[in-house]
């Protein structure tokens, strides 16, 4: 029996700063962000004709081509960034949350305890797992 899945075309980065290109397997509406929160230590890419198992550790981005519109009826803090991963990597985009009284800086941003960041780009969204950052530079 097979269960229904949704495929998404991402372009993934691993710790080493290889690039991979290929589409993952999701449920139903989960979002693609969802993998990046799972526990199990191996997530399948499939990859022209072939599936490669990639170990989830080792991703240090995954970027989906996406464009998040922003929501005029939420009161959001956007700060424009550069982030450069360990790797040597940098993504380039918009940071976007919605702050807490009191936490309204990108640093109070970066320290919550989310695993990744959301950098938005013009027709890309890039989830940034912050182990794999270097730094982060606002623009």
């Amino acid at each position: 029996m097979r269960l229904p899945v949704d495929r998404a075309r991402v372009a993934l980065t691993l710790e080493t700063g290889e690039a991979l290109t290929g589409d993952i397997f999701l449920a139903p509406s989960e979002p693609v962000s969802s993998v990046l929160q799972h526990h199990e230590p191996f997530v399948p890419l499939g990859m022209d004709r072939n599936v490669r198992l990639i170990a989830r550790a080792t991703i240090a981005c995954l970027a989906v081509a996406i464009a998040t519109d922003r929501d005029p009826d939420v009161a959001e803090e956007t700060q424009r960034v550069r982030v450069r991963l360990k790797s040597g990597a940098t993504i380039e985009g918009d940071l976007r949350w919605v702050a807490l009284v009191g936490h309204r800086r990108t640093v109070d941003h970066l320290n919550l305890p989310a695993r990744f960041l959301a950098i938005h780009a013009p027709g890309t969204t890039t989830y940034v797992l912050k182990p794999h950052v270097a730094w982060v530079e606002e623009c």
